[in-house]
């Protein structure tokens, strides 16, 4: 059902509701019972629309308005005349509503102007001239998500709640920090850059800044760099060449005056677009922005425009470098990026994204099995794929860990694969999955916790911001009906042409070469303070006694105590009933589930045509090696070949049908931290009409696996140790957090083990001892024995899916096959107590900041003291630690947590300029709180500890928490129990925890740091290792 309505002198509403009547006469005559509830409520909305005209007093004026089936809802888009600000609407009945105004903020440098004046922005406004205005309504708010951004060519301010007012207070709050900003050089000089006299004795200058060190510590990661070198290749006549969110060396040249011209230039409405999502009235969203923001401005300023790359005659390539500590044999990154159209037109982006997938959507994929197999790198890139985020696409591939006179073999290689891909095409099974694949994307709601409401508006930001066609990035059934008619009358031509199109003959390419260089670091950290000591040299003295005045008077305003009252809020008054997990909609039984049989829970939630299973296996019996080796296990079991077929056609065979993944979990029992229960969890996605096929390839996934691929399991160790070096510089506070609390109980040992620093020197060992026979076949024997044991455990199995996917599935399908040598009778509890940890609590890591953590032992989710103890965590971090690591520190982020799980408290801090004083400030802030009298702290903190129980998830989502929860008994009573035991607390209840656990008990340390900290860290007592 489709239509499109517009509204004018022409056309009357009794038209306008004809249409509509006759529509849906037709809609209940074609559809079946689950898609007739989806257009009842599309008309629901339709005339919902059709009253929004009547009512609607505002100048905006609705140019297109149309359904989209594959989503379940209406889009609207509008244009304010006057203005020329644009807002697009998705009516639902999703009660997550979302907002989202985003900005064209191209850079002329890469002095990370748009990335700071995002920061600045939420500084204080004109209606809201308190200091920190955005951190404050995250503690007086019940937002689901809260945020803003800053992409190639986009800033965008985007949030989501359940609650009426809150949305209503966040709305107003984001429309005058974005559009009536004070941009105060103080928060300029807190949130960009400055110079400041050094804090010891005076005798030389610093930098300081949050996004100064943010992107000091982003610009440490090597792929952070490779993608920066290859856009500016790439577009070398456009914005798109600088770094938009700063480079460390530029960004000291940004002024105050430059953000001021920025943001007059580009946040003006002319320049915006809104985008609303929900069960919220669209006339209404619109008479706010137009009160708030558009009566204010008159007439519309000049457009801008987003230039195209002119397409290169000839490729082009360069050599660049990136900073490691050490120098180890094969570190190179070699990559190659082809422009192949523009984000705003569907047509371009469709056959970009199909290409990719023939290229690299399994290990069977041509293009990933050489970037795979290659014996002349590691590993295949991080960047591989498309990059639809800014004007043009690109489509990346490459490889790390390899030299660079290697560059030249390779990319013959990889022209080959091309080559023999155009005479040989692909399998025609395999290209219809790749198009299910991509309907599949277009009616996946998600199963995480991020609004689906900004899935879908990130999803046409990029055609949005450039004027593309909005509608045709949400419904893509006719684009995708077209290619699967253009690949049935002739698949072998539909790929050649576009190899030939795309990548053959498309010259505009380039390929980067990054070294590794063990000195970069020191001879652009000297450069910084040569440059730093020659303006010292030239101050003169009033200058001094000006840099000295300037950084008082910033930290007097950091101090300075605001009317929070200024700022709407909502109370505890406003926080909903606890709302009981989803429960199956039925629970039945096949055998003795001692013996070898399972239960079935089946979920009916609207799947929008997506089916999703769950097969868990209880863990038992593990051994320490087998617990080490489980979760390389559970990543590499859906990389091998099972049965008769090797892993190349295996991976084809299982794309057919759906995704598949499998992972294990371990965790303690809610009630007794020292008791824990494990699960493998076996998950199958895909549209619903190929359910059979996805729960078959789940049936036999753990089952048929073969353990005898050596250069598969070769390949799959390399790849590993590329991801987990690579993942340091993102979760360098995670690494830290498990470093401090590893020996505080089992589950912190487990973690520390599994995803920690351990982790990462384990699989590094293996990945230089698997080189043999003998180390090869002792993985598999002890893979061979994990899932003997996994085959043992108990089975419960989740169906996820409407109403008429569910009424026909056989439960018998996922019976047999499960032999194991194991007897299901022989379970018994795992235990824990028996890792031993590295001695080291601090690590050396390449990078240009830090990363600390102060973790206390606390206890579980069932004791009375964990709603205090979650409070209490907010209490400290919006309260203080904020303020002192982030706006005084520098520190791009730092806070606190309790962790039930792990029965910890713990203190961090992310990207870090500094390391003792950020643990001074971490004691600091117990001090402050036992002296604090502030009587709105509290409730803040409870609506804190609130926002991060009551996460909102789509139905399927919703459904696999409750079935994961289940599993390690987190019912909901005890959930209920928590969540109340939150409301209650009292200002005596966090004292009385704070006494306890964080002045009572000891605690333990854990940072990963720069080379340069490695004498500070041995003079403060840490056993230092190297990284």
């Amino acid at each position: 059902m489709e239509f499109f309505v517009y509204f004018s002198s022409n056309y009357s509403i009794r038209f306008v509701l004809e249409c509509i009547i006759v529509d849906l006469n037709k809609t209940r005559t074609r559809r079946k019972s689950s898609d007739r509830q989806s257009a009842w409520s599309i008309i629901k909305h339709q005339l919902r629309g059709v009253q929004q005209v009547l009512n609607n007093p505002t100048e905006f004026t609705l140019l297109q308005e149309s359904s989209i089936a594959a989503s379940g809802l209406c889009l609207g888009e509008y244009l304010h005349e006057r203005t020329g600000a644009r807002h697009i609407h998705f009516s639902s009945d999703d009660q997550n509503n979302a907002f989202m105004v985003a900005f064209l903020t191209l850079p002329y440098d890469s002095s990370g102007v748009a990335h700071i004046l995002e920061h600045t922005t939420l500084c204080g406004s004109e209606s809201y001239p308190v200091r920190d205005p955005f951190f404050m309504m995250l503690r007086r708010s019940l937002n689901t998500y809260m945020n803003a951004f800053t992409g190639s060519d986009t800033t965008a301010y985007p949030f989501a709640t359940q609650n009426r007012k809150d949305f209503d207070n966040l709305m107003r709050v984001y429309l005058d920090a974005v559009f009536f900003p004070e941009l105060n050089i103080l928060d300029f000089a807190q949130e960009g850059w400055r110079k400041e006299l050094d804090s010891k004795d005076g005798t030389r200058l610093e930098y300081h800044g949050v996004v100064y060190n943010e992107m000091k510590g982003a610009m440490s990661s090597p792929v952070a760099n490779l993608w920066q070198y290859l856009y500016t290749n790439l577009f070398p006549d456009t914005p798109y060449k600088h770094n938009s969110g700063g480079d460390p060396i530029e960004i000291p040249n940004l002024s105050h005056q430059d953000l001021l011209q920025f943001h007059s230039k580009h946040y003006n409405p002319s320049n915006a677009i809104f985008m609303t999502f929900g069960s919220f009235p669209c006339e209404e969203h619109q008479k706010r922005i137009q009160d708030l923001v558009l009566d204010r401005f008159h007439g519309k300023e000049q457009s801008i425009v987003s230039p195209l790359q002119p397409s290169f005659k000839r490729p082009t390539s360069a050599v660049t470098e990136y900073c490691v500590d050490s120098i180890e044999e094969r570190s190179t990154h070699v990559v190659w990026a082809w422009v192949l159209g523009q984000t705003s037109v569907v047509s371009d982006c469709l056959e970009a994204h199909f290409l990719s997938s023939i290229f690299l959507e399994h290990s069977g994929s041509p293009l990933k099995r050489y970037l795979e197999t290659t014996e002349l790198a590691n590993a295949p890139s991080d960047l591989c794929g498309i990059d639809d985020s800014a004007k043009q696409l690109i489509f990346f591939c490459g490889v790390e860990g390899s030299e660079k006179h290697y560059a030249e073999t390779l990319e013959t290689g990889l022209f080959d694969v091309f080559l023999n891909l155009k005479q040989d095409g692909i399998p025609q099974e395999e290209i219809i999955s790749i198009i299910d694949r991509i309907e599949m994307a277009q009616r996946d709601m998600g199963d995480g916790s991020y609004p689906y409401g900004l899935r879908l508006m990130g999803r046409i930001l990029p055609a949005a911001i450039h004027k593309g066609e909005i509608r045709e990035f949400l419904d893509l059934d006719q684009a995708i009906d077209r290619l699967r008619s253009e690949v049935k009358t002739d698949a072998v031509g539909y790929v050649r042409k576009l190899v030939d199109k795309l990548i053959l003959n498309n010259p505009h390419r380039a390929r980067v070469v990054m070294v590794p260089s063990s000195d970069k670091a020191s001879r652009d950290d000297a450069t910084e303070q040569a440059n730093l000591a020659t303006m010292f040299e030239s101050l003169s003295s009033e200058e001094k006694v000006s840099l000295v005045s300037a950084a008082e008077n910033l930290r007097m305003r950091q101090c300075q105590i605001d009317d929070e009252e200024l700022l709407p809020k909502v109370g505890l008054s406003d926080v909903p009933s606890y709302q009981p997990v989803i429960r199956p909609s039925r629970i039945s039984q096949t055998g003795e589930i001692a013996q070898d049989g399972a239960c079935f829970k089946e979920y009916e939630v609207a799947a929008n045509g997506i089916f999703r299973a769950k097969l868990a296996l209880q863990l038992s019996n593990l051994t320490e090696s087998e617990i080490r080796y489980l979760p390389l296990w559970s990543e590499y079991i859906t990389e091998f070949g099972a049965g008769d077929c090797d892993y190349l056609s295996m991976q084809a065979k299982r794309s057919v049908s759906g995704d598949f993944s499998v992972y294990s979990s371990i965790r303690p029992d809610p009630r007794k931290a020292d008791l824990y229960s494990g699960w493998t969890l076996v998950s199958g996605k895909g549209l619903a009409r190929n359910k059979q096929a996805i729960i078959e390839s789940m049936q036999s996934l753990v089952s048929e696996t073969r353990f005898d691929e050596e250069d598969r399991l070769k390949d799959l160790i390399m790849q590993s140790r590329a991801d987990a070096e690579q993942s340091i510089t993102e979760k360098g506070h995670q690494l830290a957090i498990l470093t401090a609390g590893r020996d505080l109980s089992g589950f912190g040992a487990l973690s520390e083990l599994w995803d920690g620093v351990s982790y990462i020197k384990f699989i590094k060992q293996l990945s230089k001892s698997n080189s043999t026979e003998m180390g090869c076949a002792e993985i598999f024997e002890i893979f061979e024995s994990i899932r003997q044991k996994v085959l043992a455990g108990a089975r419960e199995i989740a169906l996820i899916g409407d109403s008429l996917v569910l009424s026909d599935l056989d439960h018998d399908m996922f019976s047999g096959d499960f032999v194991s040598d194991e007897r299901r009778s022989d379970f018994s509890p795992l235990d824990l107590d028996r890792f031993v940890c590295a001695d080291e609590n601090a690590w050396i890591i390449s990078s240009a900041v830090n990363f600390c953590a102060r973790v206390f032992p606390a206890v579980s989710l069932d004791s009375p003291d964990a709603p205090a103890l979650s409070v209490l965590s907010r209490y400290l971090q919006d309260g203080f630690l904020h303020q002192h690591i982030r706006e005084q520190g520098g520190a791009y982020g730092g806070g606190a947590s309790y962790d039930s799980e792990a029965a910890t408290f713990r203190f961090y801090s992310y990207r870090d300029p500094r390391l003792s004083d950020t643990f001074h400030d971490f004691n600091k802030s117990i001090d402050w709180f036992l002296g604090d009298t502030n009587s709105r702290r509290l409730e803040e903190s409870i609506l804190g500890a609130i926002r991060t129980i009551d996460v909102p998830s789509s139905p399927a989502g919703t459904a696999e928490k409750s079935f994961n929860s289940d599993l390690f008994g987190y019912s909901s009573d005890i959930k209920r129990k928590f969540r109340e035991g939150v409301m209650d607390v009292t200002k005596g209840s966090l004292l009385a925890v704070c006494e306890k656990y964080l002045l009572s008990r000891e605690s333990r340390l854990g940072v990963l740091a720069s080379s340069g900290n490695q004498s500070v860290l041995e003079r403060d007592g840490f056993l230092v290792g190297r990284l």
